[in-house]
């Protein structure tokens, strides 16, 4: 019996050490597999998607048939599309072409290849590609036919944007004669045009070129042979004729100008053609023997830090008209053109310029005035729109049919139109029962528009947000503005954003639209759709704890290494055929995958990648809790999965500004290059809690004290934090928050702060990148209307300056402060570092600087590995009493950088 229970022991105690899992370690971050490339088939009946890391360093190509066991894995694969008919894959291995047939799995190896296009849009039936070694031979594959073209000498070469023509350019075999041909090929018919031919002895070959929407003509500059620009000329060719001609020659320019050598575009009546003129820079200047000084006068729109580096404007957008052959420079010195907002080419009949003095003094200087006019394109001529406007204007812009020009004004927080035909100004959104920017900010600049959703029916209506809603706003103006989501976002507190890539579309009448929810109570995230010009939600999904895909309303949740900054997209895919959808999902503990849905509600897994089972992984909390004020808060706590209420955690508080909306995201795992891994640090034995940052207007200091001292407060009340052992840590402005709280509060046992500020007065004075590195730009609008919303200028309340400011607070401190802070920081100059680490040696306070060479406001590459290493050192000394390093307790003298690191742990019992 005895010898049972000893067996029934010794098997307990095997499995449980054999069930622990590892804690994370930095040999992971390198190697960790992620999924990234997703494409659906347009029948939706195959996905493909890559596996990063898989092997580490490379990346495995996944091919499957949905609702079938057929898959493909291919190492070091990249799928480049799948044929308009879903039954072919196109894919490379680094520099080698296959085509997959799906139906009998056969594998065609085209080659390993130089080059390899296909069209833009309808990748249906052609592709080309040039071998390796082959003389610049031009391959013409059919993927359905297997027909195969052979063009020889090719040395340039590109479809239109439908697959229906090709252009090839072509240098004769001999070198000693400069020989170039451009030829049009049409696909369809197979025949071939030579649409152009250089000149016998001159070096002329082919700069650039573009085709109009429908591929029937093409313009390309012709220049000479060794990029001199002296020569360019604009040529076009229409396919109903036989060969190009010449549109615009030297002949046709101004002095001092010239073709550059790219920009070339058609509107869409394909009867224009824009394109860049380069102005010739004048380098005799300079006069000899004069003094090199730089003159500052309070009179310079740009400050003298600002215009080093700023040459003068030598690059001006203009166009030429092909039935009247009539050029016009469109842009001049002082203003900056933009086209109308269409999802193709533009009309092109005109362009919006903006010009704006003392643009970077906008808030204050008495001379700020900014002039939106609008430019026409068949003469130059241009129509004032808004003139001398005091205020800044945002978001200007012109609809697809050009019969209106938008904007939105944040200094009366409405969108109005200007009508081109009556000339009349409109107030579009005066009849919104809701502020359509972000009025719980208190700093000007923080409260932007929510934004432009899109345009309807090329221009009739715009659809922009509220804080949860979509509203249609006639241009003008003859209805009232409709709520498109039927205040069904505002009712359920869900934040509601069209689930795209942040275009402004141009969206149909009736079109259906798929909208990506968000609940800012719970965190949960879901689909819906709405039909334009009917209103209300048509299809509601399901909201779920997760995260698939956040409108862009929501505070995008950088800055916490969520994986959601490595992948290529994040929004989701449908297939063209058919209403099914290919999403991402993820969660805080559970890797980001790929699903398909059709309902919006059930979700059917895809991919199966998931790294962090392997390892003591985070869970994720949402906290609530009452701010010193009596204002409630949110936050998010990490904690390990193997958590015990029976243990004590060291607590590290992680804060920016608000950040509890990511929740759901799952965190990939990585070197610092900015702030603590939270990954690293939870699955090694620390809690982590990131508390949403509430500020009030002069009052950011104390904003942060109340935000997390108020959160330390509340979390120490549970048995499983030790109380006596909470570190604080923040980078950027979470640098200064820090700071802040180890000068005006004394519970927190170690603090590291990344590229913070501590002076509010100099740093008030300061210049963006200082002198050289940077813009050279006045830091002062960051601390009057923006971040660090002080409001007034420190001459007229030094006050709030000074209580703002930690440096006059250092005599308070207890916490021992880790700073790493660059010298090339353009964000926040490394002086601000120096002044807190003067301060606090002066003060006989224990500091410690790491300043690394060749980074700015963040690091990479081994700085990031070495500044991991040396903030996981710091935290482990002070909140898990292991012994500290030796750059901690003697230092490394600057003879000895990069001979020792110091990071060896100091046994001899020396203290920091």
């Amino acid at each position: 019996m005895r010898k049972k229970i000893l067996i029934i022991i010794l098997v307990l105690i095997y499995s449980s050490g054999f069930g622990q899992k590892p804690v994370l370690d930095t040999t992971a971050f390198n190697g960790w597999p992620y999924v990234n490339c997703p494409l659906i088939s347009n029948d939706g009946k195959f996905v493909s998607y890559r596996i990063e890391n898989q092997p580490v360093n490379g990346g495995t190509l996944v091919i499957q048939k949905l609702f079938d066991k057929w898959r493909k894995n291919i190492i070091g694969g990249k799928l480049e599309f799948f044929s308009s008919d879903s039954q072919k894959g196109i894919f490379t291995i680094k520099d080698s072409l296959f085509v997959l047939e799906f139906s009998d799995n056969s594998l065609k190896f085209k080659g390993i290849v130089d080059s390899f296009k296909y069209p833009e849009i309808n990748n249906n039936d052609w592709i080309a590609y040039q071998i390796k070694g082959r003389n610049d031979s031009l391959m013409l594959y059919n993927i359905y036919t297997n027909e195969v073209k052979t063009y020889g000498s090719v040395i340039n070469y590109g479809f239109d944007r439908n697959g229906q023509f090709l252009l090839i350019e072509t240098k004769a075999k001999d070198e000693q004669i400069n020989d170039y041909s451009l030829r049009y090929i049409s696909l369809k018919s197979k025949n071939t045009s030579t649409i152009w031919t250089s000149k016998y002895g001159k070096p002329e070959s082919i700069k650039s070129f573009a085709f109009n929407d429908d591929g029937t003509q093409i313009a390309f500059i012709v220049g000479h042979a060794d990029n001199d620009l002296n020569n360019n000329s604009i040529w076009i060719y229409k396919n109903d004729r036989d060969e190009a001609e010449a549109v615009v020659t030297v002949t046709n320019l101004e002095p001092n100008f010239v073709i550059g050598s790219d920009g070339l575009k058609f509107n869409s009546q394909s009867d224009k053609i824009f394109f860049n003129l380069s102005r010739i820079a004048n380098h005799d200047l300079k006069k000899t023997g004069s003094a090199s000084v730089d003159i500052w006068n309070y009179k310079d729109e740009l400050l003298q830090s600002e215009q080093v580096g700023r040459r003068s404007k030598d690059q001006f957008r203009a166009v030429v008209n092909l039935n009247t052959k009539m050029l016009v420079r469109l842009e001049d010195e002082y203003s900056s053109l933009s086209f109308s907002s269409n999802n193709n080419s533009p009309k092109g009949n005109y362009l919006i310029a903006e010009k704006i003095n003392y643009f970077s003094d906008y808030w204050w200087h008495k001379d700020f005035a900014q002039n939106i006019e609008l430019v026409s394109t068949l003469d130059g001529a241009r129509r004032p729109v808004l003139n001398n406007s005091k205020h800044i204007i945002r978001n200007v812009k012109l609809s697809p049919s050009e019969e209106f020009v938008v904007w939105y004004d944040p200094n009366a927080h409405h969108y109005y139109s200007y009508e081109i035909a009556s000339g009349k100004i409109r107030n579009l959104s005066k009849d919104l029962p809701y502020p359509l920017f972000d009025n719980e900010k208190s700093s000007p600049n923080k409260q932007a528009a929510f934004g432009l959703v899109g345009w309807v029916e090329d221009g009739k209506s715009i659809l922009v947000y509220d804080r949860y809603d979509i509203w249609d706003l006639n241009l003008l103006n003859g209805r009232k503005p409709i709520n498109t989501t039927n205040k069904f976002g505002r009712n359920n507190r869900i934040v509601l954003g069209v689930a795209d890539n942040n275009i402004v579309r141009n969206f149909k009448e009736n079109d259906t639209v798929l909208i990506a929810g968000f609940n800012r109570n719970t965190k949960e995230n879901g689909f819906f759709k709405t039909v334009i010009g009917k209103g209300g939600i048509t299809r509601k999904g399901k909201m779920q704890s997760y995260s698939f895909c956040i409108p862009r309303t929501v505070p995008y949740v950088k800055g916490l290494g969520t994986i959601r900054d490595l992948i290529s997209a994040g929004w989701p895919i449908k297939a063209k055929n058919t209403d099914l959808f290919l999403v991402y999902r993820m969660k805080s503990d559970e890797s980001i995958n790929l699903f398909t849905t059709k309902d919006l509600v059930n979700f059917k897994r895809i991919s199966d990648i998931h790294p962090e089972t392997k390892y003591n992984w985070i869970t994720a909390e949402l906290h609530h809790w009452k701010m010193l004020d009596g204002k409630p808060s949110q936050g998010i706590l990490y904690k390990p999965e193997n958590f015990s209420e029976k243990k004590k955690y060291p607590l590290i508080f992680l804060y920016y500004e608000e950040k509890s909306d990511g929740l759901h995201m799952f965190m990939q795992p990585r070197y610092s290059s900015a702030i603590i891994d939270i990954p690293y640090y939870v699955s090694n034995g620390y809690l982590v809690f990131v508390p949403d940052i509430h500020f009030k207007k002069g009052h950011i200091g104390k904003g942060t004290v109340n935000s997390v001292v108020s959160a330390a407060a509340y979390l120490s009340k549970y048995e499983w934090v030790d109380s006596n052992r909470l570190g604080i840590h923040g980078q950027s402005f979470g640098g200064y928050e820090t700071n802040y709280l180890i000068t005006h509060s004394n519970i927190f046992k170690a603090a590291c702060e990344g590229s913070g500020s501590s002076n509010l007065i100099s740093s008030y004075s300061q210049l963006t990148g200082g002198l050289q590195k940077g813009s050279g730009g006045s830091r002062q609008s960051l601390f009057e209307i923006d971040q660090s919303f002080i409001g007034v200028t420190p001459w007229e309340r030094p006050d709030l300056y000074v209580e703002n400011s930690p440096v006059f607070g250092i005599q308070n401190v207890t916490t021992p402060l880790l700073i790493w802070h660059c010298k090339d920081d353009v964000s926040v100059p490394f002086e601000q570092g120096i002044e807190m680490f003067l301060g606090m040696r002066r003060a006989n306070k224990k500091v410690w600087l790491l300043q690394y060479d060749g980074d700015g406001h963040a690091v990479g590459g081994n700085n990031a590995i070495d500044l991991t290493t040396r903030m996981k050192q710091f935290f482990d000394h002070y909140l898990k009493n292991t012994p500290a390093p030796v750059w901690m307790t003697r230092g490394i003298p600057y003879k000895d950088k990069q001979v020792q690191d110091g990071l060896e742990l100091d046994y001899s019992g020396v203290q920091p």
